[in-house]
């Protein structure tokens, strides 16, 4: 799966890496994700909308300690988007990840990101083309900050 959403910075003095922590930590908060653990050494600079960005791999277990279930990758790209960390987080099983991984790929090289006088904030016509035929686009405006969703 793939969301696509944008992450309200309220202090502007962060790095990169140091949003993406504290994004890493929000991601964590629901029960079932808290066992998702960064990959030591597994985080790496790359662009995204030919802007500086990070991707970070992430592997956890989507369930609580007396549920089984597979592991799952989380492939989490970060960037800066005006105040706010723009970000896509990859999801898939583990044993499977490899196939997905070049439509992963092909999203973020086809993301485009626009400045504030467009419509909307971020072009995933392209993105979603390339990844899935079917993918559905929820783009709504939230006290002033566009908002952008994309499930997969």
């Amino acid at each position: 799966g793939v969301i696509v959403d944008l992450l309200n910075l309220n202090e502007r003095q962060l790095t990169l890496e140091q949003a993406t922590d504290r994004l890493i930590v929000f991601l964590r908060q629901p029960a079932r994700n808290q066992g998702l653990r960064l990959i030591p050494g597994a985080q790496a600079q790359t662009l995204i909308s030919d802007e500086p960005g990070l991707r970070s791999v992430l592997v956890g277990k989507p369930c609580r300690p007396e549920e089984t279930c597979s592991s799952e990758v989380v492939w989490l790209m970060t960037r800066f988007y005006y105040q706010n960390l723009f970000y896509m987080v990859f999801v898939a099983p583990e044993e499977e990840f490899t196939k997905y991984q070049p439509i992963f790929e092909q999203i973020t090289r086809s993301t485009r990101l626009l400045d504030g006088s467009d419509a909307g904030p971020v072009d995933l016509a392209n993105a979603a083309r390339a990844g899935h035929d079917d993918a559905r686009r929820d783009v709504r405006k939230d006290s002033g900050v566009h908002n952008a969703r994309n499930r997969f």
